[in-house]
């Protein structure tokens, strides 16, 4: 479930698992960044072929790693 947030934010593992437990809205947002993170590692983006959807994807996953690092950040991590 969290295997691409635990990628992207190793150091911070026991962290993570503790907000987690107690935030429904990190949960979400950890979901979230699951999903995207799963769409753009089956979608191989063609240098000659950009794809509008893959940028938006990426974006989407870059501003859910800033809530990321926020929350982590609010909560003293």
């Amino acid at each position: 479930m969290t295997g691409h947030v635990y990628r992207r934010f190793p150091d911070n593992i026991n962290a993570i698992q503790a907000l987690l437990q107690k935030d429904t809205t990190f949960r979400e947002i950890c979901d979230d960044y699951e999903e995207i993170s799963n769409w753009l590692a089956s979608h191989d983006r063609s240098e000659l072929h950009p794809s509008k959807e893959y940028d938006h994807a990426r974006e989407m996953a870059r501003n859910l790693e800033d809530e990321i690092k926020m929350a982590l950040k609010e909560a003293g991590f």
